[in-house]
């Protein structure tokens, strides 16, 4: 699934855009998903992500692996889009992902990390 995000970065350069491609690739797994990380073993996926795709991220942008801010903001973004998309699959997507895009672009909006600017 991790391998379905075809611009990791974007969550930090491209939030709203970002955001799509990080959820989308859940979605798409979802069967998948419910019969392998059901119940509690949601946490384990939910953990396993947030790693993976910060290590892509920080591989893709190296000079924002020493940033807290910046490591915390993707915290939330990974593991409340997760949460938020398994929470409101009954809602329409379209809906869900307008309003999760606009979170996560507000995150990185205030985040003093910006990656445009980084060395």
């Amino acid at each position: 699934m991790i391998a379905d995000i075809a611009h990791p970065e974007y969550i930090v350069t491209s939030p709203k855009e970002g955001a799509w491609e990080m959820v989308n690739s859940i979605v798409m797994q979802g069967q998948l998903f419910d019969i392998l990380f059901s119940g509690s073993r949601q946490t384990r996926l939910r953990d396993l992500l947030d790693k993976k795709i910060k290590a892509r991220v920080y591989e893709l942008l190296p000079q924002a692996a020493q940033s807290l801010e910046l490591d915390l903001s993707l915290a939330v973004i990974i593991q409340g889009n997760f949460y938020a998309v398994l929470n409101h699959k009954n809602n329409d997507f379209k809906q869900v992902m307008d309003i999760l895009g606009d979170i996560s672009a507000c995150i990185f909006e205030n985040c003093k990390f910006n990656s445009t600017k980084a060395p």
